[in-house]
């Protein structure tokens, strides 16, 4: 049953304060993650709902601004938690690990853009270019006002894992695996508008956290297949020279570890480097449907 995207358990409350906080520490660059503990303490019970262990979405909203994190980053924060709660405890648990492995990737692949148009025009271009070609976007869901910071979602149906190797939009969103984008507007001043779209991505990380362990297995079986050919060597040169097979021996145990160690550290780094590449290819997309929107926003050539 889909859950009231109007309630949050306590748990997803105290994540979307930390991750607004978050978000705007990193815009102003000065830490706000503070404010957090103290916007948890002001919450008593008025502020509760029917549901158990939850709160009310515009409680929330109003607790963090009561903290002095700004509205948009509450929006931007609410986005990625709506993007993170399909999935299961479970789930969560193993994109922990998973992001270890793969270096600490962000969550979410992000692209923003600063629009001189006002919300009812860019609104309209949205609705012109993002279900047109290249990029065919479906409207999936709505939370809130769009011309207020609500988030947009849409579905990419084009992008899948047989998209990987194809170019245009959806072969860049397939190689970064975004399947949805979360896209907020807000009112930057009169004529003026910042653009937020997002695409959650960390779904994927367990996935990948296999791929980089069969690129560390195969990187270990070349770096002992390497160590094996040095040590034949020494051992070879050992025996020319007329050293005993006691000094030749754990130097080719010591080569073959060697090789097989660097072989495992080559194959992470480089999976590590071609996961980074597909997030840039991701970003890249959405920069390029973010400069479209804004074309068609300002009026084009004009």
């Amino acid at each position: 049953m889909t859950r009231d995207p109007a309630h949050l358990t306590e748990e997803e409350a105290n994540r979307l304060w930390q991750r607004a906080a978050q978000l705007q520490a990193e815009a102003a660059r000065r830490s706000e993650a503070l404010a957090i503990t103290e916007g948890t303490a002001e919450l008593d019970e008025e502020m509760r709902t029917g549901v158990p262990d939850g709160y009310a979405l515009e409680h929330v909203r109003a607790a963090a601004l009561e903290a002095g994190i700004g509205g948009t980053y509450v929006e931007e924060a609410l986005a990625d938690l709506l993007a993170d709660r399909v999935a299961t405890p479970r789930l969560r648990r193993s994109q922990r690990i998973a992001r270890r492995m793969l270096g600490d990737p962000p969550p979410t692949v992000t692209a923003r853009r600063v629009i001189r148009a006002d919300a009812g025009e860019v609104l309209r271009a949205m609705e012109a270019v993002l279900p047109a070609a290249p990029y065919h976007l479906v409207l999936r869901d709505r939370h809130g006002d769009p011309a207020q910071g609500g988030a947009m979602v849409f579905d990419i149906p084009d992008a899948g894992f047989a998209g990987a190797g194809k170019g245009g939009f959806a072969g860049h969103a397939s190689f970064a695996d975004l399947r949805q984008v979360y896209v907020n507007l807000r009112e930057v001043d009169a004529g003026t508008c910042e653009l937020t779209v997002r695409g959650p991505v960390a779904w994927a990380y367990p996935l990948n956290a296999g791929f980089s362990l069969v690129f560390t297995g195969m990187g270990t079986g070349l770096g002992l297949a390497a160590g094996s050919g040095v040590a034949a060597l020494v051992g070879a040169g050992g025996a020319a020279l007329g050293i005993g097979v006691g000094l030749t021996f754990p130097a080719a145990l010591l080569f073959v570890a060697a090789g097989g160690g660097l072989g495992a550290l080559s194959g992470r780094k480089g999976f590590r480097a071609l996961h980074r590449y597909g997030l840039q290819r991701g970003t890249g997309a959405l920069e390029n449907l973010l400069g479209a929107v804004a074309m068609k926003a300002e009026g084009g050539w004009g």
